[in-house]
């Protein structure tokens, strides 16, 4: 037990103390950002959405940076990217895969959510 204060007044709460699973998710931890193969041709970081985001903002891949090609084209960090052409990312594995699909292609675009907004940009080499 412990006693905590609250309100102005003493309050006993009832306490466990056990080690934390390895495959618990820290609360606030956000997953490892990622910058190789196609993403970095492509000059972005991302990071796979936390939970408390997917409730949030829906699924999609977090822009933690971004330079060259795509940054020409409108897209910025903080934003998330929702789909690639006509194929929606939930991962980062699943943006990779449609970024290594579409990278030779005359152009392509991207769903994009940035705050509330959702936008439609168009990539062209």
């Amino acid at each position: 037990k412990m006693d905590v204060w609250r309100e102005r007044q003493r309050k006993t709460l009832s306490v466990t103390v056990a080690a934390l699973d390895d495959e618990a998710q820290v609360a606030g931890a956000e997953p490892p950002v990622v910058a190789e193969g196609v993403l970095e041709e492509m000059g972005l970081k991302v990071r796979a959405l936390t939970a408390e985001e997917v409730k949030t903002l829906g699924n999609g891949v977090w822009v933690v940076e971004v330079q060259g090609l795509v940054a020409r084209h409108g897209l910025q960090p903080q934003d998330v990217i929702m789909a690639v052409g006509q194929q929606r990312v939930s991962t980062v594995a699943e943006l990779q895969k449609a970024l290594q699909r579409v990278k030779s292609e005359k152009g392509f675009h991207l769903v994009v959510r940035r705050g509330n907004w959702t936008h439609f940009l168009v990539v062209r080499p």
